[in-house]
């Protein structure tokens, strides 16, 4: 059964990782290529070792070994949905959308992650100060 604790922290981690790459190499000029390369090895490498050590931790708490395993699977399937949403948004939207949707997105997302709606301004002004640097640096 899916519930908020078994995929609050994977997906706010995604979410606010898929979003940092995206506006990050975005701001920077990185091609398109780069900056679905960078969610790629994100949505796959660093999110099965932060799943993998989380089930070590539940181990070593010594959480029932099939709870242990189905938190780390949820935890890493959730993940990787959400990395996929924002991968489908950069393949086919031009960079400069592609920011400004994914931001959206995110907040779309993170309040279902957490279960409340706050973020959505902080998301705003992180767009806001993308768009800035974007303008300055063109």
């Amino acid at each position: 059964m899916l519930s908020l604790t078994k995929i609050s922290f994977g997906g706010t981690s995604a979410i606010v990782t898929s979003i940092g790459l995206i506006v990050g190499l975005t701001a920077s000029g990185a091609s398109r290529g780069s900056v679905i390369a960078a969610l790629l090895i994100f949505a796959l490498g660093d999110n099965l070792t932060d799943a993998l050590s989380i089930h070590i931790y539940q181990e070593s708490e010594r959480l029932e070994s099939r709870r242990a395993f189905a938190a780390t699977v949820g935890n890493f399937v959730t993940r990787v949905a959400i990395c996929a949403g924002f991968l489908a948004l950069v393949s086919v939207l031009p960079s400069g959308y592609a920011v400004g949707v994914s931001l959206l997105w995110g907040a779309v997302y993170w309040p279902g992650c957490r279960g409340s709606w706050p973020v959505v301004a902080g998301l705003i002004r992180q767009w806001r100060s993308a768009s800035i640097w974007q303008r300055r640096s063109a």
